[in-house]
């Protein structure tokens, strides 16, 4: 029994330490969003603003907002911080069930790990 424990608490702190990544990597990508969204939001209404002005800075503006929302599209940052922060919530789950009670083992959290990697993979 104090083998089993022992490979559970390293197979945790592992995953804990993957999981730690994953949560760092969703934050990234949260602020990721809001930084983009945020300027496309600017971009946009100052565009409007200039908009009977001087037609350089409505040009400027406008490519950058239409940049900004292409960026947006493409790097999809909400659906990747969703996946990177849905794939820790699991992990950490099993690993607190790994943990507390008896009858939960590596294998439950070697294939909530597995999940955890496809919803990554999924929102990527």
């Amino acid at each position: 029994m104090p083998d089993d424990t022992v490979d559970a608490s390293v197979a945790v702190a592992e995953a804990e330490r993957r999981t730690n990544a994953w949560l760092n990597y969703g934050k990234r990508w949260g602020v990721t969003h809001n930084v983009l969204g945020s300027l496309a939001i600017i971009f946009g209404a100052v565009t409007g603003i200039f908009a009977d002005g001087d037609h350089r800075i409505v040009a400027v503006l406008g490519v950058a907002s239409a940049v900004v929302g292409g960026m947006m599209t493409f790097l999809k940052p909400s659906e990747r911080k969703n996946g990177y922060i849905r794939a820790w919530r699991l992990v950490r789950n099993v690993s607190i069930r790994v943990q507390s009670e008896p009858g939960h083992g590596i294998k439950e959290l070697n294939d909530a790990l597995d999940t955890g990697e496809s919803l990554i993979k999924e929102s990527d």
